[in-house]
């Protein structure tokens, strides 16, 4: 499977994830319990790839492990899901489309490589893209209510830029990419588990959970599973910025599924928006890949 291939099925699936999320919690299932079980889930599906060799690497780069997780799973994914029945699932999506331009400048500036003008061009396509295609008034109604969540919303787009750039810039060495994946699922299910003995949800009564609420839980642990592999994957290979697409990617997969599922507006600055979204991330894939093959033949 390309790159290419592997960020659009990881977009399509975090957007997914969400529509689940949202679903699941209109049972009665508390964020933080959803959060726990994406991560046990992935974590058992990753730790089908083997463990040979996992504690080794835990004892090794146990604070790179704890660091992954929660910038890029425990408070973004609290973050989104304490706020996706507050907001709409569309706002939410967009959520995720930001780190798309907050990566590409923050991984530039600690680098301290030049920006090009291609490159940041597309990036505003895919960008522009995505505020034009979940721009819906008649799902952002701003109440004071509603402000504090967006603001506090606002907060994931950045913590997942940190993460995309700290995960990439830290990988450890010599450590293959299933183990990476395996063992910052297992600190973010820890952390989930840390704070929901300060939170202490309640779980809904077993009784009252029917078959569709199982397959709905299930979908969302595989969905997660493979949406993560995917991740950390691509995470060894490309650049942050790169992998940085895949916001723009669920926002445009979430405003489809907000509108097919649960009846949020279309209109004509969506497909504008929709066009400018495919535009951008198919040129700046583009130009990531072949940049990286002039790296690779220079090497």
């Amino acid at each position: 499977m390309s790159n290419y291939i592997k960020l659009w099925v990881m977009g399509c699936f975090l957007a997914v994830s969400v529509i689940l999320a949202k679903l699941l919690m209109q049972f009665g299932i508390h964020p933080i319990h959803l959060a726990m079980l994406q991560s046990i889930g992935s974590a058992i599906f990753i730790a089908a790839f083997g463990l040979r060799g996992a504690l080794k690497s835990l004892k090794a780069n146990m604070s790179y492990y704890i660091w992954a997780s929660l910038l890029g799973f425990t408070v973004p994914q609290l973050v989104v899901f304490y706020s996706v029945e507050h907001v709409g699932v569309g706002v939410v999506s967009l959520a995720y489309a930001f780190p798309l331009i907050l990566t590409y400048f923050l991984s530039s500036a600690f680098s301290k490589v030049k920006m090009q003008a291609k490159p940041v061009f597309f990036l505003f396509c895919a960008f522009s893209g995505s505020l034009l295609f979940l721009y819906k008034p008649d799902v952002i109604n701003i109440s004071q209510e509603h402000l504090i969540w967006l603001l506090l919303l606002s907060t994931a787009p950045l913590v997942i830029s940190f993460a995309n750039i700290y995960r990439s810039s830290y990988w450890p060495q010599n450590v293959p990419t299933h183990h990476v994946a395996l063992l910052t699922n297992v600190m973010s299910f820890l952390s989930y588990g840390l704070f929901a003995v300060f939170k202490s949800p309640e779980l809904p009564e077993l009784s009252e959970i029917e078959l569709a609420h199982y397959t709905s839980i299930f979908a969302l642990m595989i969905i997660a599973s493979i949406g993560q592999y995917l991740l950390f994957s691509l995470q060894k290979v490309s650049t942050p910025a790169f992998v940085g697409q895949t916001g723009s990617i669920t926002a445009f997969c979430g405003g489809i599924l907000g509108f097919l599922i649960f009846g949020e507006s279309y209109q004509v600055s969506t497909l504008i928006g929709s066009m400018l979204i495919l535009f951008g991330v198919a040129k700046f894939s583009q130009y990531q890949i072949g940049q990286q093959s002039i790296v690779e033949r220079n090497s």
